[in-house]
């Protein structure tokens, strides 16, 4: 388990449209001992946000309605200190520029592993495109 150094557990916020996506990764870093929250939407993510800031937000990149990207914009603008990863099941080059230009933690391909995603949570440091 991540501590974090503000009160504890790492926060972790998981925003996918997708509900069965949703539900394995808060199992998961459940597990891992993590605080998990969800959201199935942008709007619901900005709302549980302001109830309670995260340290980090796992979204999906594209979702109906507004996408990660309007996500990530509007987490780094509202909550410079949140770390932000995202899902995509379309890899490009240009979605990878794209988040890295707008502070993104990390952008995964969903056919990632579950355990790489959650392994990742705590590195904070810098991007990367995996």
């Amino acid at each position: 388990m991540i501590i974090c150094e503000k009160q504890g557990r790492l926060r972790i916020l998981v925003v996918d449209d997708e509900q069965k996506q949703r539900q394995i990764l808060k199992i998961l870093l459940n597990s891992e001992g993590y605080e998990v929250r969800t959201a199935d939407s942008v709007e619901t993510a900005l709302e549980r946000m302001a109830e309670k800031e995260p340290d980090i937000v796992i979204t999906d990149l594209r979702m109906e309605g507004q996408d990660g990207i309007a996500l990530l914009e509007q987490t780094k603008r509202k909550y410079p200190n949140c770390k932000v990863i995202l899902l995509t099941g379309y890899g490009s080059i240009e979605n990878a520029v794209e988040a890295m230009k707008k502070r993104c933690l990390v952008l995964f391909c969903q056919r990632e592993r579950s355990r790489r995603i959650a392994g990742r949570t705590a590195q904070t440091s810098e991007c990367i495109f995996v």
